[in-house]
């Protein structure tokens, strides 16, 4: 149940309070604002809107259990800036230990298969996401997981364990191998393949692979999908993505397709844009969005014009 905005308010008030944040246990608050201005035809509807795309607020921290063992926490709040009634809704929510094993965490948050993706969705979190495509995008609000350290500075393997109760009623596993940098920071390249069993009733098969290559970013993602429960139970589908972005100074111009027959998913995506970098806090993005549908009539299409702020 979604606590009351009042209440957390509160909470981040009391919990920033500098009694609290003392050496041995420093609390960090973070937050996102990411405000666009739309042009949207949806369905041959034209409108004009400012959407507010992944905005979040949060706080995290850890202290130092004993030379080899840690412990780490995190909880984050979506904001709905700019419409619906409930302000907050939840985000990843957990406490955790980490060390020489590996990591571990209990609470709410993404599955394995999600964090695999990397960073190879140049519009992640705008229209042009694509989730828009294909599924496996879950954040479990009842997961227990536990992540290898990093192998030959190469490797890490993750498993996250869905609750029946956080699950609609069945327990799922969720797994992912992931090989490189999602940053292209050790490593020009980033490689994964994930696995989800009933989790929020489907299966899904995925690889994502990405590369940096003279500046240039590129990633692609397949996706095979089952649908185990629910109404469209025995329905399936694939799916791919391909992105490419370039940066040009503190500028980046970006492109993406994504193309599918997931059940009630879109069938087709197309994206244009950019984002030029006018501090470390903020930045300014544009896009151009398609969405094609097999299911209705027409197409939908979003051009925007926006500045998110880190903090």
């Amino acid at each position: 149940m979604s606590m009351k905005p009042t209440l957390i308010a509160a909470a981040l008030a009391a919990l920033t309070l500098p009694a609290t944040a003392t050496a041995a246990d420093p609390l960090q608050m973070y937050g996102r604002l990411n405000l666009v201005l739309q042009a949207n035809d949806i369905q041959g509807e034209s409108e004009t809107r400012v959407g507010s795309y992944s905005s979040r607020v949060g706080i995290k921290g850890s202290h130092q259990i004993n030379e080899s063992l840690e412990a780490f926490y995190q909880a984050e709040w979506g904001l709905n800036v700019t419409e619906g009634e409930e302000t907050f809704t939840h985000r990843n929510q957990f406490i955790g230990l980490r060390g020489d094993f590996g990591t571990t965490t209990i609470g709410r948050r993404d599955t394995a298969l999600k964090r695999s993706q990397g960073k190879v969705d140049q519009f992640n979190d705008f229209e042009g996401d694509f989730n828009k495509i294909m599924s496996g995008e879950v954040r479990a609000s009842q997961q227990v997981s536990y992540a290898t350290p990093r192998l030959a500075d190469l490797l890490t393997a993750e498993l996250t364990y869905l609750a029946d109760d956080g699950n609609k009623g069945e327990h799922g596993i969720s797994a992912a191998l992931m090989a490189g940098d999602a940053s292209y920071r050790k490593q020009p390249f980033y490689a994964a393949v994930a696995y989800d069993s009933e989790v929020a009733q489907r299966d899904v098969l995925r690889v994502t692979a990405g590369a940096k290559l003279a500046g240039i970013e590129l990633g692609a993602i397949y996706s095979d999908e089952e649908v185990v429960a629910g109404e469209l139970n025995g329905a399936s589908g694939d799916a791919f993505m391909v992105s490419a972005g370039y940066k040009i100074g503190n500028g980046k111009i970006k492109a993406q397709y994504a193309d599918g027959d997931v059940p009630a998913r879109a069938n087709t995506s197309y994206s244009v844009g950019g984002e030029y970098r006018l501090s470390k806090q903020m930045k300014v993005n544009a896009y151009y969005t398609t969405l094609e549908w097999d299911s209705k009539d027409e197409d939908d299409s979003y051009l925007g014009l926006g500045l998110q702020y880190d903090f």
